[in-house]
């Protein structure tokens, strides 16, 4: 807000009358004289004589004639003031003693939330409390503002005396809100910006809202990570400090030496004033803090005038982070800046915002934490897939966004026998950690009954009869297929059955079929008889089992979404089952709304193994965690398709395996896929992880491990990388027929 003037306070009155414009104005305005004390009314505008319920001015009368009592609440003592412009400027005593104290000089006069309002402004000076009486016998309680006025030597002390409401700001009038009514309208913006999940920088909003309700010149927030980090944005903590974690001389002491790490601590929780300039000793918590917060000055441009006020942020069990406001050099007295100079209203405000955004901090650490859990739980029951002779499979899940990463969306591959795979795609609602759990008990409960040899149609009636006994509580849907090979070898049978679960689609010479046969209600309501459907697959054929995630858009009906999926699938050339999946997910899941389970199914045609020279009859697929535990699995993948392959040298492959491995539990962002291709006298092994970025040649680290693996891969195998999605595809074509020299690298 703008300052007025101060030469706009000497202008008020002329010859014992209020200027025209502060007579017309709906402000009320009254003038006093103060030839004896209590001072007199001299003048008044028609809004004063209308709130008391006068004709005329009443001229020569006292605030009290006129029952009206100017009273405050002093910010240091604590004591109740009643005005009276003969008393000492501090009144003596504690508790709830009465004292008085007098308006300050011209010089003094400031008040730094006025603003220009139409024809007039809120005045300079100090801020009161006013009861009043109206001269029906109505009592009120308004806002007062006075201001002394330029007098010449010898004549009498004059003061102008401004009411405001206050009920906040008064649209009809322009009145400016007093603090209380500011620190309540704060609070309820900053509440709305904590819960607004939309919000993508609420502690840079909070500052601006803070900045303007507070006598401050400066606010920012500090939260703890490697110390305190200046942050715009509710990002958790790992784990709150405790005092444990520091190791100073001043974590039980007085706090002179370090005075932020007593807030860190948790010692200091009431707000802490800093000194402008405060020297810190080297190696504390304080110097690092304040190089941090002249880095934090310097890129928005700011300027300290005054000292730092420093308010712990708490949580449930420690300190959070900090918010820091740089004060102004001197209060409106003139005096050196303190803590009491924000006002009781802005002090109750900054306890309340504290309070609230430790809060928000430690429900957002709880909610990642639970999310973490429940994802690391989901990826540990997602399965590493097995290798399926006579099939090409690919299988693809991911969350509907990273702010909701875990769902109740799952899928299966189970290599039931030599001749029969069992698939299953299923859905439990919700995105929690109950979601996981419900999702992993449905895993569970079909893998053991689909491994009993049984048709699709008693699997289903199996899961339905043991959840309704377990009392799962989230709803449910799956689609179990069942597929058998042939004795003929090259096709195969697929028998399904669903429960409240989309129709697989199967692709067969450019038309896609709905398999929408063997329908029934949700898993676990009302158990009841399940059938089951069978179809023939032929080579070529491809069938697409998944969840609604892949079509559902808020947009549009379920049904347009099937629909679109499978015109879109006519359209699909003869092409790999990855291929299938990728042209998929680019096509109808950019921007998905819910959780996307898919798997591709396709029967390979003889004919085309010689595609790109892969034998895709002769392939692997499947996924891994990003741990090192993942290094030796896949490494054992290579080992055992080499001996079912009849490959009888793996060393080159194991090593070039375990290293393209190793890189992406290294730097690749979470699991990883790996996909093992039969060349012939080569195996082409390919890792597709999240991190865009390609591997880098490095000369090794002498002192140290690592840097040698891209060396090593170089000297192994023909290898090279591109850009897939958001990340990458590194592949190496690994000799495992015959020992021969090193390949050239390309």
């Amino acid at each position: 807000m703008g300052v007025p003037p101060q030469d706009r306070t000497m202008n008020v009155h002329i010859s014992g009358e209020l200027a025209p414009e502060i007579e017309d104005s709906p402000v009320p305005y009254v003038l006093l004289k103060g030839e004896f004390s209590p001072p007199v009314v001299e003048a008044s505008n028609r809004a004063f004589r209308e709130l008391l319920g006068v004709d005329s001015t009443p001229s020569g009368q006292t605030f009290n004639d006129l029952k009206i009592t100017l009273r405050r609440q002093d910010k240091r003592t604590g004591n109740i003031e009643t005005w009276g412009p003969q008393a000492s400027r501090r009144g003596s005593g504690g508790g709830s003693a009465v004292s008085t104290r007098h308006i300050p000089s011209p010089a003094e006069a400031l008040w730094r939330h006025g603003e220009e309002v139409r024809s007039h402004q809120v005045l300079r000076g100090e801020v009161w409390t006013a009861d009043l009486v109206h001269s029906e016998g109505s009592w009120g309680i308004v806002q007062a503002v006075i201001a002394p006025l330029a007098t010449s030597p010898g004549a009498s002390q004059r003061w102008v005396v401004q009411f405001l409401p206050l009920t906040g700001f008064d649209e009809a009038f322009g009145y400016a809100a007093p603090a209380a009514e500011r620190a309540l309208d704060a609070l309820s913006q900053i509440s709305e910006l904590l819960s607004a999940e939309s919000q993508t920088s609420p502690l840079a909003e909070i500052s601006r809202i803070l900045e303007a309700t507070f006598p401050v010149d400066w606010v920012g927030f500090f939260l703890e990570g490697k110390g305190l980090e200046y942050s715009e944005t509710i990002r958790p903590p790992a784990r709150p400090r405790h005092r444990g974690d520091y190791r100073s001389r001043d974590v039980d002491g007085s706090g002179a030496v370090d005075p932020v790490l007593q807030v860190l601590v948790g010692k200091r929780i009431d707000p802490v004033l800093l000194p402008c300039g405060f020297d810190a000793e080297e190696s504390t918590r304080t110097r690092a803090f304040m190089d941090h917060l002249d880095d934090v000055w310097d890129v928005h441009g700011f300027t300290p005038r005054g000292p730092l006020i420093i308010q712990a942020i708490l949580g449930r069990s420690g300190v959070l982070g900090a918010i820091v406001m740089a004060c102004p050099e001197t209060n409106e007295l003139g005096e050196p800046f303190e803590v009491p100079d924000l006002g009781t209203e802005s002090l109750k405000v900054l306890s309340a915002v504290s309070r609230r955004i430790g809060t928000t901090l430690d429900n957002a650490r709880l909610y990642k934490h639970e999310h973490e859990l429940a994802e690391a739980l989901q990826q540990s029951m997602l399965p590493t897939q097995v290798d399926v002779a006579g099939l090409d499979v690919w299988t693809y899940y991911a969350p509907s966004n990273e702010h909701a990463r875990v769902g109740g969306d799952w899928y299966d591959i189970l290599y039931v026998d030599e001749q029969t795979v069992g698939v299953v795609v299923g859905d439990v609602v919700g995105h929690d950690l109950e979601a996981a759990a419900a999702m992993g008990q449905l895993r569970s409960i079909t893998r053991s009954y689909a491994f009993d040899r049984v048709s699709a149609s008693k699997v289903i009636e199996r899961v339905d009869r043991l959840v309704d006994g377990l009392d799962i509580p989230r709803q449910a849907s799956m689609v179990y297929g069942r597929l058998r090979e042939s004795k003929s070898r090259g096709t195969w049978q697929l028998e399904y059955a669903r429960a409240g679960h989309l129709p697989p689609i199967l692709v067969r010479d450019g038309e896609a079929i709905l398999l929408d046969d063997a329908g029934g209600g949700l898993i676990g309501f009302l158990p009841r008889p399940r059938s089951s459907a069978t179809i023939r697959l032929r080579p070529g054929d491809v069938v697409l089992f998944y969840t609604d995630g892949l079509i559902e858009r808020r947009d549009r009906s379920m049904q347009a979404g099937v629909k679109e999926l499978q015109e879109f699938a006519q359209t699909v050339p003869q092409c790999a089952a990855d291929q299938w999946g990728e042209l998929l997910l680019r096509a109808l899941a950019d921007a998905p709304e819910d959780d996307v389970a898919l798997v591709v199914v396709r029967i390979p045609v003889r004919d085309e193994l010689s595609v790109q020279g892969m034998d895709l009859a002769r392939s692997y697929r499947a996924t891994f965690p990003g741990d090192p535990s993942s290094v030796a699995r896949a490494r054992h993948v290579i080992m055992r398709l080499c001996d079912e392959w009849d490959k009888p040298h793996t060393t080159f492959a194991e090593l070039v395996m375990s290293e393209l491995a190793a890189n992406a539990v290294l730097h690749g962002y979470g699991q990883f896929a790996l996909r093992v291709y039969d060349l012939g006298e080569d195996l082409r092994i390919e890792v597709e992880d999240q991190n865009p970025i390609g591997p880098i040649r490095m000369d090794g680290h002498g002192d140290r491990y690592g840097g040698y693996g891209v060396k090593i891969v170089d000297r192994l195998a023909n290898w090279g990388w591109s850009p897939k999605g958001a990340g990458k595809v590194v592949w190496a074509h690994v000799p495992v027929t015959q020992e021969r020299g090193a390949p050239e690298v390309r």
